[in-house]
């Protein structure tokens, strides 16, 4: 036994003062973490929140991101991130970002009076030019929307639900305005059409892309659990070190 302490006297001293300084770093008072601080190196424009609470310095050369002057800045900062997994580790504060959802909401706002506006002006019955090539067109983007989903489903890819909501959109739109611009007599076939195939596949889409973005956030909590696990690994060897007696 007193041969089994000398031999691992050397190690403990060694550990000793690094888990003796990591209890310290740990019991420092430090500023509450905050929405907006850090970054990741070569992320510009995203922010990380500070591991244990206390800001990190910014990297040399990069300035520190200005506090919000403008109204859309202000209008982004009334919403909070949503409490999701990927914000937990990587907030995204690029300044497109943040403009897009006071700046969408405004579009949004000025198209109600937009829809009622061609509800009553635009013609019932209108002669369309290139209307052979606007519908060619529309289904090569159809096409491409189906094989880039085919592909990044066999993937296994992170971007089989961005692939899959366009492809859902494109679906959705071929169905109304099939069933909406054939004439009377053949728009029996269009319905049964649209209720069969495309809008069966766009259900699909839509399942797709939602579960490849749950599947995306089980694997960002599984990879947080997992640097969990190997800190308190690293850990274990210092503490029972200066938990043993004498």
């Amino acid at each position: 036994m007193l041969i089994r302490r000398t031999v691992l006297l050397p190690d403990c001293i060694a550990m000793a003062p690094r888990a003796a300084s990591r209890r310290a770093a740990h019991l420092l008072p430090g500023p509450a973490p905050s929405r907006r601080i850090g970054r990741l190196p070569g992320a510009r424009g995203m922010t990380t929140p500070a591991p244990g609470g206390s800001p990190q310095p910014p990297e040399a050369g990069r300035q520190p991101e200005a506090a919000p002057a403008g109204l859309v800045d202000k209008l982004d900062l009334l919403v909070e991130p949503a409490a999701e997994p990927e914000n937990a580790v990587l907030t995204d504060q690029t300044r497109l970002v943040r403009w897009t959802g006071p700046l969408f909401g405004l579009f949004s706002v000025i198209l109600l009076p937009w829809i009622g506006y061609i509800a009553i002006t635009l013609p019932a019955r209108q002669l369309a030019p290139n209307y052979d090539i606007a519908w060619a067109g529309f289904d090569v983007l159809l096409f491409a929307g189906l094989v880039s989903t085919a592909y990044y489903a066999l993937r296994r890819s992170r971007y089989l639900a961005s692939a899959a909501a366009a492809t859902a959109a494109l679906l959705i739109v071929d169905a109304w305005f099939d069933v909406m611009t054939t004439p009377a007599s053949e728009r029996l076939q269009s319905i049964v059409l649209c209720l069969a195939v495309e809008l069966p596949l766009a259900s699909v889409c839509l399942w797709l892309s939602y579960h490849t973005q749950q599947v995306a956030e089980r694997r960002i909590i599984l990879l947080q659990r997992r640097k969990k696990q190997s800190a308190g690994a690293q850990n274990g060897p210092a503490d029972a070190f200066l938990n043993c007696p004498g």
